[in-house]
């Protein structure tokens, strides 16, 4: 699945993946700042 830090996506494959992504901020909505 899909994982958003302010304007940038990152794909999560793996529950390793989507642990470390969640420790560096990355949630699963994307930011209201973000224009795109």
């Amino acid at each position: 699945h899909m994982m958003y830090k302010d304007c940038k996506e990152v794909m999560a494959k793996t529950m390793k993946k989507h642990l470390s992504l969640k420790k560096k901020g990355y949630d699963h909505k994307k930011s209201k700042d973000c224009k795109k």
